[in-house]
């Protein structure tokens, strides 16, 4: 007998699918070696390092074990890693619950039943991702360069 998966766990269930093959194909095929992978366009362009600049190189990094070498490579990526896996883990519980309570005005969802604390979450994501990318380019944050 084949079981469907309900409607409500599409979405997290495609997500998923898409990140774990994502990354097995950076952890099988070496971003660190010239050619395999599309170089940066900001990077070309600028001569500057964008936000994820060196984020394939994190990933094979995690994918081998390496925190270190992957922190090297892009410490933003290493730290939204964690942040990444919670965020969608919450996704998952409030999908498999059912769907999410209405309310009524009361401040605590918006209309689409997202918690308010989803667009503080964007815009501090946001916020850090391009703060980041500044701070990577000035000679006192050399370090968190790739």
């Amino acid at each position: 007998m084949v079981r469907v998966l309900p409607a409500r766990l599409v979405a997290p269930a495609a997500v998923a699918a898409a990140v774990v093959a994502g990354t097995a194909c950076v952890a099988i095929v070496d971003p660190g070696v010239p050619g395999r992978y599309p170089s940066c366009p900001w990077l070309a362009l600028t001569g500057y390092p964008c936000p994820g600049c060196g984020g394939l190189r994190a990933v094979h990094a995690l994918t081998r074990g390496d925190v270190s070498l992957a922190a090297d490579q892009n410490l933003l990526v290493v730290a939204a890693v964690p942040v990444a896996v919670t965020a969608y883990l919450w996704w998952l519980r409030r999908r498999w619950s059912g769907p999410p309570p209405r309310t009524d005005g009361a401040g605590r969802t918006d209309g689409d039943g997202l918690p308010r604390s989803t667009y503080w979450a964007v815009g501090i994501g946001s916020v850090v991702t391009i703060a980041f990318g500044i701070l990577r380019n000035l000679p006192w944050f050399a370090w968190l360069a790739p």
